[in-house]
């Protein structure tokens, strides 16, 4: 333990320190879960919000809030070197950790999976609640890659952590209208509440807006511009008819002068934007509350400090427990990045506390107070009293209506005073407020105060429901108490409630109680912030000393000093009021005001419809155009153009059209960074080409991002290229014919066939020590070389990549590979390794699933028919994208895990191949209004009773993945598009029914290819056996939990196969094909292109005259009894994975025979025996459309006990298909 400063004792260890880089930059400092210290910048540099901005050449900078860090080292006695990690965030793209890197060059640096996430720790880890809702709301969070932005997201908490329920994101070049905090920062700016900065920085201030509200919402003709839809969590916000309508509203009261907060129509606007704030979020948490059954609601972001809305939210929804941290906006962001890493990154546990109050500031020392008191003795009386003598002169002096200040302890952490740095008053007095507005604060009017009450008293006073610690939440006034305390009572009845008790604020809750023992009634007292209009709240003692003196406050109650103004006599509230002027009131617009839609369509029509308008100057409407034009495709009803269609920024290539009919619209590709400027004709010719449909709504899943010194970190950055070191690194390897095939005659199977238990053996015993030997000992099977045999092997610049690379690890001499390097398909193939059997194999990040069965299988089933654009989902290390480059022009890989990303692209560059990107995002949400003509997926698929690892479970069905692909597949293909996945198949005899069910699309032809089913010992035991330090009662733990998940999901069976679906027009509709091959490690891609093109040639009746033949290498055998009866007829391909052995009926074997001459064209076999038996025989690949390579089958000599075919024409001819092998995919062990 060390002392700070202030001899508080704070752990010498596990510090984590977090930082803000948005607005309200901050830091902050977390040790084993308990927040120790946290300020923002602007207490110290005293710039309101602090942004830290300033424009230079070519953009704009930020800066590291350097005083707030230094203030957090110096609280807790630390200093840089102390650090255990460093963890800073900014909204939109992240820029913290290449900022931090440059500040903290030896500390550890960590980034956040999102903004969102950084929110949503500050809601749900100080909360107290072992289980609740965590919905973050916000005006921007993090943008992704793709250029998605986070609107809001909701999360379940719970003592295991945040599970994402539901991640809203909307198109970042449409945010500034398309977030709920964007919409009403938009009414804000317009009624001219907003801070401005040097270099044209700015900061809406909605918390002026949220007080304006209840004067105005009598207008009935107003549009709804926020749409909720039942049963969804998705909203549509109608930006551009809310821009059009303000304007309209604008022009129609152009004419009305005086403050803009005094205007009828902008009061209107922001008793609107409040109201549908309000609707929006009470049916978020509503669908929230009907999914878990929770009942309990944590609040983050910026929406957040809306204390009406969160309110609405408790009374109108019955919550039975609510909180929101007390800087619930961007500056608390620096709390939850420390949360954060101390909970996932900590070097010990991190314990959840329930937050006791909001001043987590570093406290004045006597002795700055007493040199702050020197240098303004000749300005001051000072008298020190002690607490309880300064809480009794308090309470006299409010109490003949003197305004007081307080100062104690450490700041207050966000925007609300509590106690350590207020302005107190007694709220008794009729005209308080007028004077605190006019006289103190300088500020409008018509803002509100706050009270504070003993919690034990608040139901007396206000209808309220719940504590309200950091005075979060505005609850009625109950109606026989608004006369007795007017100046907290706001216009519509209301007050924004601060609850205090005696432990966690014992100053303001005895001087509630002494208050009301003076001059009788509530126990209430009025609060606001200690600062004046437009600066910070005050942070030091000099501070409140300014501030002080520079005001109309009577006295100042400084920790147990008590101070007053040298030479005045104290004023009591007859003095305050003596000259004041009446405070005008806002009010809002009739309710009868007309609708605007006339206005509306003429603006609508002078942007898009190249009309003069009669209301707007040609300069006005250019500039209008120039803010509004770009959300033409939000509109609920003016969607006509001049283009002829509707208006989309989002084009089917992926780039981006910015219309602006009136200055000049842009096309801007975002991979290339080009912005192009484009006529209206062409914006006419690309609105014309088609596109796709909206994609499927996102899942809520906040996406991980890497953290500093990751593998590949490098490969983060979608551009970068290694180069000619890398291509050096692929030509050694090669070399040493580091390839498939050699490699599995080396280990004598295939690699994916490889046990656990295999790899020490063929290590010390089995493999040559040869320059062949000593790589796959390295990359497969977790040998140890000496570091001079590598460098001797690959060279001194591959052996120096592959460890600056984080690949390989070299120590003492050694070298260990932290990768499997798979040779495949003439590919190599870097994963994290199968089998994770060591200590140091320990990751920060989900790994990059290994080459099993199922990748591998993949590879050798998808067909390969040339395409123009490929979409590999759930890429992993992008095996699948990378044999797709072989037949397509573009490929484009989608993981939801940046390190895949990472790997995926070393491997690309490695393999030597382009025209292959990778993205990170969820499913199709990067591609969004894409189309490709094939697709591929390896999604995660294990029926399992967890969801620890990403890449395998899939769900307690196996299919929460797989369902969201074939959902989403039609709006993604072209036509005739092509879908290939591998999974688990689950009660395959349903699957029929499943995949029509998931289909959006038209027709499709269907086929699943299976192997064997798995009763639940068979599937369970292999996902519960680890290879070493498993005891007997660990596996026999794990083993019931896999048994009792498949028993609870109703699994009947897991098979394992593949699923192949081509989206096309079928006459007689869908058709659904079912047969079994072996999980392939050959090619078997043509046998499939060949059947599924033979299939829909007999779908479409063109088989017709084609010569039919026996698939090539066919085998039929027949066994007899002792009296030579025949017993049974079976056809296979001897070594065919392809195939599996089919025990036939006599008649067919006689059918078989005589398709091998190649002489029967397919309608003369369908006249032979009948359509059912010839289509049976063409779906299981025995019968092929013959070539002249086609062979007679191998077949036992001719009995005449063979039926004539052509008496079968009206039987049911039977064909039993053996189940293949079984096959294990996606085991647990390799985690072990």
């Amino acid at each position: 333990m060390i002392l700070s400063p202030l001899n508080r004792p704070f752990p010498k260890i596990d510090l984590h320190l977090g930082l803000n880089l948005g607005h309200d930059r901050s830091a902050a400092i977390v040790s084993g879960g308990k927040l120790l210290v946290a300020v923002e910048e602007e207490r110290l540099d005293r710039c309101k919000h602090s942004p830290g901005l300033s424009r230079v050449e070519g953009g704009v900078e930020c800066a590291l809030p350097w005083k707030s860090i230094l203030y957090c080292l110096e609280t807790v006695g630390a200093d840089l070197s102390d650090l255990t990690s460093v963890t800073a965030n900014s909204p939109g793209r992240d820029i913290g950790p290449e900022l931090t890197a440059q500040g903290f060059s030896q500390a550890r640096i960590l980034q956040i999976p999102s903004h969102h996430l950084a929110h949503a720790y500050t809601a749900w880890w100080p909360s107290g609640m072992d289980e609740a809702l965590v919905l973050v709301v916000d005006a921007t969070g993090s943008t992704d890659s793709e250029g998605k932005t986070e609107s809001y997201t909701l999360y379940r908490g719970g003592p295991d952590g945040l599970e994402a329920l539901h991640s809203e994101r909307v198109d970042s070049h449409l945010a500034g209208m398309m977030t709920l905090g964007m919409v009403y920062e938009e009414v804000t700016r317009r009624i001219g509440f907003v801070t401005s900065f040097e270099g044209g920085f700015s900061q809406a201030e909605a918390g002026k807006t949220m007080g304006l509200a209840p004067y105005g919402g009598q207008a009935k003709n107003l549009r709804r511009w926020i749409e909720t839809q039942p049963g969804s969590y998705s909203l549509k916000i109608h930006a551009y008819d809310a821009l059009l309508e303000i304007e309209a509203l604008q022009k129609r009261h152009e004419k009305v002068d005086g403050p803009l907060w005094m205007r009828p129509h902008l009061v209107e606007l922001a008793a609107k934007i409040q109201s549908e704030l309000e609707e929006a979020l009470i049916h978020l948490v509503g669908e929230a509350q009907r999914e878990t059954s929770l009942n309990k609601l944590c609040l983050a972001g910026g929406v957040a400090l809306n204390s009406v809305a969160n309110h609405r939210l408790v009374r109108t929804l019955g919550l039975e427990g609510f909180f929101a941290f007390p800087a619930a906006g961007d500056s608390g962001i620096a709390a939850g990045c420390a949360w954060w890493a101390s909970h996932q990154h900590g070097e010990g546990p991190a314990r959840r506390e329930r937050l006791r109050g909001a001043g987590l500031g570093k406290p004045a020392s006597e002795a700055e107070i007493e040199m702050a008191l020197s240098e303004v003795a000749n300005q001051v009386k000072v008298e020190r009293l002690g607490n309880a003598q300064v809480l009794q002169r308090s309470a006299e002096a409010l109490s003949t209506g003197r305004v007081l200040a307080r100062y104690e302890g450490g700041c207050e952490y966000g925007p609300r005073a509590l106690g350590q740095r207020s302005i107190i008053a007694d709220p008794t007095f009729e005209r308080m407020r007028d004077v605190l507005n006019a006289r103190v604060k300088h500020r409008e009017s018509y803002r509100p105060f706050a009270p504070v009450i003993p919690l034990e008293a608040a139901e007396d006073v206000f209808e309220l429901g719940v504590d309200s610690p950091h005075m979060l939440l505005v609850a009625p006034v109950r109606e026989d108490l608004r006369a007795i305390l007017p100046s907290i009572t706001h216009h519509d009845g209301t007050g924004r409630v601060q609850t205090v008790t005696a432990t966690d604020n014992p100053f303001f809750h005895g001087l509630c109680k002494q208050l009301a023992k003076l001059r009788g009634g509530p126990p209430v007292l009025l609060n606001t912030s200690y600062n004046v209009a437009g600066e910070p709240i005050v942070e030091t003692p000099a501070d409140a000393l300014r501030t002080f003196l520079a005001t109309d406050i009577d006295h100042l109650a400084l920790e147990g000093w008590w101070i007053s103004k040298r030479g005045e006599v104290g004023r009591e509230y007859k003095d305050h009021i003596q000259g004041l002027d009446d405070a005008p009131h806002p009010q809002g617009l009739t309710a009868d005001e007309p609708v605007l839609d006339d206005l509306m369509s003429e603006l609508d029509a002078a942007i898009f419809g190249g009309q003069t308008s009669q209301s707007w100057s040609t300069e006005e409407v250019d500039e209008i155009s120039a803010r509004v034009a770009r959300y033409k495709e939000t509109s609920e009803t003016l969607d006509a153009s001049l283009y002829g269609g509707p208006v989309q920024s989002r084009l089917a290539d992926g780039r981006l059209l910015l219309v602006d009919p009136r200055n000049g619209s842009e096309v801007i590709d975002t991979k290339r960074r080009e912005v192009r400027a484009v006529t209206e004709q062409e914006v006419s010719r690309l609105l014309r080409t088609p596109s796709t449909g909206p994609a499927p709504a996102p899942q809520p899943d906040a996406l991980p991002s890497t953290p500093v010194g990751s593998a590949l970190a490098d490969y983060a950055d979608g551009g970068y290229r290694c180069g000619s070191e890398l291509a050096e690194l692929a030509q050694r390897l090669r070399a040493a014919e580091y390839n498939q095939e050699r490699v599995r005659a080396a280990l004598g199977k295939a690699v994916v066939d490889l046990a656990p238990t295999d790899l020490p053996y063929l290590d010390r015993f089995g493999l040559a020590h040869d320059d062949l030997g000593d790589l796959i000992r390295l990359f497969l099977l977790r040998g140890v070389l000496p570091e001079s045999r590598l460098r001797n092997l690959l060279g001194d610049a591959s052996a120096d990549l592959l460890v600056s690379m984080g690949l390989v690890r070299a120590s003492n001499g050694d070298c260990v590979s932290r990768v499997d390097l798979f040779p495949l398909d003439g590919l190599l193939i870097a994963t994290d390794h199968r089998y994770q059997v060591k200590d140091s194999d320990e990751l920060d990040e989900e790994p990059v699933m290994y080459l099993g069965r199922d990748s591998v299988g993949l590879v050798q089933v998808a067909p390969r028919k040339p395409s123009r654009r490929h979409l590999d989902l759930c890429t992993g290390s992008g095996i699948q994208a990378l044999v797709a480059r072989r037949y397509a022009d573009e490929v484009v890989g989608i993981d939801r895990n940046p390190r895949a990303l990472r790997f995926a692209r070393f491997n690309a560059e490695l393999n030597g191949l382009d025209g292959v990107s990778f993205r990170l995002g969820d499913l199709y949400q990067p591609v969004e209004s894409e189309q490709f003509e094939t697709i591929t997926a390896n999604p995660p698929f294990v029926p399992s009773p967890v969801e620890s690892l990403a890449f395998r479970d899939g769900g307690a069905d196996g299919e929460k993945i797989l369902r969201r692909i074939v959902t989403g597949a039609a709006q993604h293909l072209t036509e005739g598009g092509r879908l290939s996945i591998v999974t688990d198949l689950v009660d395959i005899d349903t699957y029929e029914a499943k995949l029509a069910s998931w289909w959006t699309g038209a027709d499709y032809l269907a086929l699943m290819l299976t192997t064997a089913d798995r009763d639940e010992q068979l599937f369970s035991t292999p996902h519960s056996h680890a290879p070493f330090g498993q005891s007997f009662e660990e596996f026999t733990e794990e083993l019931g939990q896999w048994v009792e998940s498949y028993r609870a999901a109703g699994l009947g069976a897991v098979n394992f196969g593949y699923l192949v679906l081509e989206g096309q027009h079928m006459p007689s509709g869908s058709r659904f094909v079912r047969r079994v091959i072996q999980s392939p490690v050959n090619p078997v891609h043509a046998h499939v292109e060949a059947l599924v093109d033979a299939l829909y040639r007999e779908t479409k009746g063109t088989l017709g005259h084609q010569p039919m033949a026996c698939t090539t290498g066919l085998r039929i055998q027949r066994e007899y009894d002792a009296q030579g009866r025949e017993l049974s007829c079976s056809a296979s391909i001897p070594d065919s994975e392809w195939f599996t052995t089919y025990r036939l009926q006599p008649s067919l074997r006689a059918l078989l025979q005589e398709a091998a001459s190649g002489l029967l064209t397919w309608s003369e076999l369908v006249e032979h025996c009948g359509a059912s038996a010839a289509g049976l025989l063409l779906e299981k690949g025995l019968l092929v459309c013959a070539t002249p390579r086609d062979q007679m089958p191998d077949l036992e000599p001719h009995s005449a006990r063979d039926e004539n075919p052509a008496a079968t024409q009206s039987r049911v001819l039977l064909l039993d298909e053996l189940a293949s092998k079984t096959t294990p995919t996606c085991v647990s062990n390799y985690l072990r």
